[in-house]
């Protein structure tokens, strides 16, 4: 079964944390999530786990939550750019006493460069590449205690490319042959459903003001605006139309052409 894009956002971080668990080098080091909720009481449960089995302490680290970026402006669909983050955290008291790991934060931070820079996470995202600045220092709060320091750890990956997302095609307005002035609403889009509104609202399933398009609509003599946008399951909803529509001397309505109407 393939991983969706929308979901890549947020299984990534735990990709991540479980590939550096897996690394021996970090098997006296806390690994934690920061999406898991209270970071600091996870990383205390956590390093007291570690402690437990290595008899080591003083220094964790804090997979952050992803930051996405769409680098492909002109481009309705393709991958986000995904920035992971690690934050080292390192207790300089407890990591020099005899209990400590002894593992600086910047070597840390140097290890954890490597592992993830030859990661490849298939179907999920492409390579990780080091962003600039790759390691950076962080000036935490005082409330973590003055002998607490830390390094940032950035990288910048792709979502897999494997996905093939689809749109609704925007629906359009016809005139619809009839001794009243009328008009239809169409979508090129197979089984979609057109929702429409004439009180300029976003159209949609199940909003107020909006309707399911049924058969062909009466234009009253005043004219009237329309707004219409087709949906589907699975696919992402369209466009959204929208073009005022007025009655001719002879009774015809008249549609003004837009990009998104296909002309006569």
């Amino acid at each position: 079964m393939s991983i969706l894009a929308l979901d890549v956002i947020d299984r990534l971080p735990f990709e991540l944390a479980a590939r550096l668990e897996c690394d021996e080098f970090f098997s006296d080091i806390p690994v934690v999530v920061a999406e898991e909720g209270n970071v600091r009481a996870t990383l205390e449960r956590k390093q007291a786990v570690v402690t437990a089995k290595s008899g080591k302490r003083g220094v964790a680290v804090v997979v952050l939550q992803v930051i996405g970026d769409d680098p492909y402006a002109e481009v309705t669909f393709g991958p986000l750019a995904l920035r992971p983050a690690f934050q080292v955290i390192e207790n300089l008291d407890l990591n020099r006493d005899a209990n400590g790991t002894g593992k600086s934060a910047r070597r840390v931070a140097r290890r954890i460069r490597d592992v993830i820079k030859s990661l490849a996470l298939y179907g999920i995202a492409t390579d990780f590449v080091p962003d600039r600045p790759c390691i950076e220092p962080v000036n935490f709060d005082e409330s973590m205690g003055k002998a607490v320091r830390g390094y940032q750890v950035n990288f910048v990956t792709y979502e897999s490319d494997t996905e093939v997302s689809s749109q609704v095609a925007v629906p359009y307005f016809a005139e619809f042959p009839d001794a009243a002035p009328k008009i239809q609403v169409l979508c090129a889009t197979e089984a979609a459903e057109i929702w429409y509104s004439l009180d300029d609202s976003f159209p949609g399933p199940g909003r107020e003001g909006s309707v399911l398009y049924g058969g062909p609509i009466e234009v009253p003599a005043g004219g009237m605006t329309i707004r219409a946008a087709g949906y589907k399951a699975g696919v992402i909803g369209s466009q959204v139309n929208r073009a005022t529509i007025t009655v001719s001397p002879g009774g015809d309505p008249v549609l003004p052409h837009t990009p998104d109407t296909p002309p006569a």
